[in-house]
């Protein structure tokens, strides 16, 4: 299940669940950022690409082939 928040080009989904992927796997390496004031947890990168991975939506198929790019570069570094 996916909830969407806003109009794209500017919108959120949140994700409810992914087959193969737990909670605790992409909770371990949560980044804790703040946004516009408000303190949030955002998954990990390398979660991210492993949960973009195993979606099935195009648009994560592309996203996963941009974001395994900065995961390289990042790693150079």
């Amino acid at each position: 299940m996916v909830y969407q928040i806003g109009v794209a080009p500017v919108r959120v989904d949140i994700i409810m669940g992914i087959k193969g992927m737990n909670f605790d796997f992409a909770w371990v390496n949560r980044k804790r950022v703040t946004f516009e004031g408000a303190r949030t947890n955002i998954i990990g990168l390398k979660e991210l690409i492993d949960m973009k991975r195993k979606t099935r939506r195009q648009m994560d198929k592309r996203d996963w082939k941009e974001l395994k790019y900065v995961w390289r570069k990042k790693r150079k570094k």
